[in-house]
C-alpha cells in the first residue's frame, strides 16, 4: 500500500503550539499559517523575488494607531475559503515593496486586506520594534521570508518560530542571525549621543541592501584606512559618513530624502561583486573590493567563492580589519569580528 507523506502535514502540527499562544480564531488557524508559509515562499512573479510582510490582525486601524506617520491602503474583502491566502497574495505581494506590507483583517465571516506601512523617514523606529517589540496589548502575527526557504513567523506575546522549506539543518545561521552585531561594530565609534539613532539608520539601510543582494561580503576597519590586501577596488576618496548626515537630519539642517538616497547608493554597493569596506564609525570606505583566498591551516577553503574570501578574511581580523559578515546567495550568513 502506498502512503502519502507530505510537508504540509508535518507543518500543520508543528504550528498548533504557537497558533494556541495566539489566541487570535478565527483568523489565525494552522491551515491559514501553513497557507501563507508556503504561499510566500513559492510566490514569483515573472521570475522574480519577493519578501513580503504579511500582518494578521484584529482591526488594522488599532494597530496602525501604533505607528506615527501610517498609512492605509484597503485592496478588498474575501470570504473565508480554501482559496483566500492565495487569492490575496496573488493580489497583494507585488504592491508590498518600498516598505509596505501586508494586513489581513478579521470581521465576521470575511476578512478585509490590503497594504500598510509606518513613518517612511529613515530615522523612525522599526515596525516591529513598536508591533513585537513594545506590544501595547494589541494581538497581532507577522510572517516574513527572511531568505531563500526560510519564513519566520512571530507574534505579540513573543513567539518566534523559523520554518526551513530546505534541507538546512537546524543549527545553521540564517539571513538577519548576525545583522544587530554587524550593526554594532559599524556604529561603536559613533558618540553615544548619536549612536543609537545611527544604528537605526545603518540597520534599515543593510536590510534593504541584504534583502535585494544575491550574496555579499561586509568588513569593518578600526579606522578610515583601508588595508592593502583590500586596495583593488574603489576606494572612496570621499568616505560617506553616516553618522555626520544622520546628526545634519535631526539638526533639520538636511532633509530626509538625503539619507534616502544613501540608501539607495549602499543597496548598490552591496549588489556589486566584492567586499563592502565600513569603518567603526559608521563611515562607508570601499566597495567592490577583493581580496585573494589563501589555504586555511594548510587545508584548503570548501565551498564557494564568497566562502573562501570569508575564511582569508577572518584570518585577517586584528591585521587592519576588525569583523568579516557573508551573506551567500543560499542564504548562508556568519560573522566573526576581532577578539
Amino acid at each position: 500500500m502506498i502512503e502519502n507523506i507530505t510537508f504540509r502535514q508535518h507543518l500543520l502540527g508543528r504550528v498548533v503550539k504557537f497558533v494556541n499562544s495566539c489566541r487570535m480564531p478565527p483568523l489565525v488557524r494552522p491551515p491559514v499559517l501553513v497557507d501563507l508559509i508556503i504561499g510566500l515562499a513559492r510566490h514569483h512573479e515573472e521570475g522574480e523575488k519577493y519578501f513580503a510582510e504579511v500582518y494578521l490582525c484584529e482591526n488594522i486601524e488599532t494597530v496602525v494607531k501604533l505607528l506615527p506617520g501610517y498609512d492605509v491602503f484597503e485592496v478588498g474583502e474575501i470570504s473565508v475559503n480554501e482559496d483566500f491566502v492565495s487569492e490575496i497574495l496573488k493580489k497583494c505581494i507585488p504592491l508590498a515593496i518600498e516598505r509596505w506590507s501586508i494586513y489581513i483583517e478579521h470581521s465576521g465571516k470575511t476578512v478585509h486586506y490590503g497594504l500598510f506601512h509606518g513613518a517612511l523617514t529613515p530615522l523612525a523606529v522599526p515596525v516591529d520594534d513598536v508591533l513585537l517589540v513594545n506590544n501595547k496589548g494589541v494581538k497581532i502575527v507577522k510572517i516574513h521570508q527572511t531568505s531563500n526557504d526560510c519564513i519566520e513567523i512571530r507574534n505579540h506575546r513573543g513567539d518566534h518560530y523559523r520554518v526551513f522549506l530546505s534541507d538546512q539543518k537546524e543549527s545553521e545561521p540564517v539571513l538577519g542571525d548576525y545583522l544587530h552585531k554587524l550593526t554594532a561594530i559599524i556604529c561603536a565609534g559613533v558618540k553615544p549621543s548619536l549612536r543609537d539613532s545611527v544604528k537605526t539608520f545603518i540597520r534599515k539601510a543593510l536590510i534593504i541592501g541584504l534583502n535585494s543582494s544575491h550574496g555579499t561580503l561586509i568588513v569593518v576597519c578600526p579606522s578610515l584606512n583601508v588595508p592593502k590586501f583590500l586596495s583593488d577596488g574603489v576606494i572612496l576618496k570621499f568616505p560617506i559618513h553616516f553618522s555626520d548626515l544622520v546628526e545634519q537630519t535631526l539638526d533639520k539642517k538636511l532633509e530626509d530624502e538625503i539619507l534616502l538616497s544613501q540608501i539607495a547608493l549602499l543597496r548598490g554597493m552591496i549588489n556589486c561583486d566584492g567586499i563592502v569596506v565600513f569603518s567603526r564609525a559608521a563611515q562607508l570606505l570601499a566597495y567592490n573590493v577583493f581580496i585573494t583566498s589563501q589555504h586555511v591551516k594548510q587545508k584548503p577553503v570548501i565551498g564557494g567563492a564568497r566562502k573562501r574570501a570569508f575564511e582569508s578574511l577572518r584570518n585577517k581580523l586584528g591585521r587592519g580589519i576588525d569583523a568579516v559578515y557573508v551573506q551567500s546567495q543560499d542564504g548562508w550568513t556568519n560573522f566573526r569580528k576581532r577578539r
